[in-house]
C-alpha cells in the first residue's frame, strides 16, 4: 500500500467521523493559500511599479557614478567629474543627484524625491509645468526651503494640488513640504512609473540631512566610446565610487523581483 493511499484512508476515516471538523480544516487551508498568494501578488505588483519608477527617473542618463558601498559619497566627486568633462568631449553631460525614498502621509505609494541641479539636470529630464512656465515657481524652487514639484500622475492618483502643504515620511522622520508645482515628464510611461518628485539639490540635502553628499551623478556618454570612457573615469575618480551603466540598478531590481514570482 502506497503512502498516498494510507494518507487518504486515514484522512477519509477522520472525515466520515466528523465532517464539520474536516470541512473546517479544508476551508482553513484554502483561506491560508489564498492569503499567501494575494500577498505575493501585491508585493510583486508594488515592486514592479517601483522598478518602473527607477527606470523612469534615470531620464536620458546612460551611465552613473555611484558609491561602491551603496551609500552616499562626497559632493567633491562631482567637481572632479566637471574637470574631466572639460577635456573629454565624449562625456557630454553630467548632473549631481540625491535620492530619498519617502511617503506622503495619507498615501500608500513610495515616492522618490530627487534633489537636482535644475540647470545641469535639463540635459537628462524635462519637467513641464501643467500650468505653463512660471518664473515665480522657478525662483521658489531654487530659494524656498521644503518646496517640491510632483509628477502629474502621482498628484492625480493621490488628489494633490499645487499650493498644498503635505507631510512627508522619510527615514523615520516627518517633514512638512509645500507643493509649488505639478509637472509632466517627457517620457511617456505607465502611470505607476511616475511616482517621483523633485527638489532643488541644496534644499534636499538640508531637508534630509545629506549636506555635501550625493546619491549619484548621472552621465550622458557617447555610445561609441562608452567602455573606454567608463574605464578612464573609473581610474580618475576616488576609489570609493564606480562608474556603471544607468540600467544597472534596474537590472539588480529585476533579479530581486524574481524572488517575488
Amino acid at each position: 500500500m502506497t503512502l498516498l493511499k494510507i494518507f487518504l484512508q486515514v484522512n477519509l476515516r477522520h472525515a466520515t467521523q466528523d465532517w464539520g471538523k474536516f470541512l473546517l480544516s479544508v476551508f482553513g487551508v484554502a483561506i491560508g493559500v489564498a492569503v499567501f498568494l494575494a500577498i505575493r501578488l501585491s508585493n510583486y505588483s508594488a515592486f514592479k511599479s517601483f522598478e518602473a519608477t527607477i527606470d523612469n527617473v534615470n531620464g536620458k542618463a546612460n551611465a552613473q557614478v555611484q558609491s561602491r558601498s551603496g551609500t552616499l559619497f562626497s559632493q567633491s566627486v562631482f567637481k572632479r567629474v566637471l574637470e574631466l568633462k572639460e577635456r573629454l568631449p565624449a562625456l557630454r553631460a553630467a548632473t549631481p543627484v540625491t535620492e530619498q525614498l519617502s511617503r506622503i502621509k495619507g498615501t500608500d505609494e513610495t515616492l522618490i524625491v530627487l534633489g537636482i541641479d535644475i540647470f545641469s539636470d535639463r540635459a537628462f529630464r524635462t519637467y513641464e509645468d501643467i500650468e505653463g512656465e512660471d518664473s515665480d515657481t522657478f525662483l521658489r524652487f531654487l530659494l524656498e526651503p521644503n518646496t517640491i514639484l510632483v509628477s502629474q500622475q502621482f498628484a492625480e492618483r493621490n488628489r494633490l494640488k499645487k499650493g498644498q502643504t503635505v507631510e512627508l515620511f522619510a527615514d523615520g522622520l516627518l517633514k512638512q513640504v509645500r507643493i509649488i508645482g505639478v509637472f509632466k515628464t517627457d517620457r511617456p510611461t505607465s502611470e505607476v512609473a511616475n511616482s517621483f518628485a523633485v527638489m532643488d539639490i541644496e534644499q534636499a540635502q538640508r531637508a534630509f540631512g545629506k549636506e555635501g553628499k550625493l546619491s549619484k551623478i548621472d552621465l550622458i556618454i557617447d555610445d561609441t566610446q562608452s567602455a573606454a570612457l567608463k574605464a578612464y573615469l573609473a581610474e580618475s575618480l576616488p576609489e570609493d565610487v564606480e562608474v556603471v551603466s544607468a540600467k544597472t540598478v534596474v537590472s539588480k531590481l529585476q533579479k530581486c523581483s524574481l524572488l517575488l514570482r
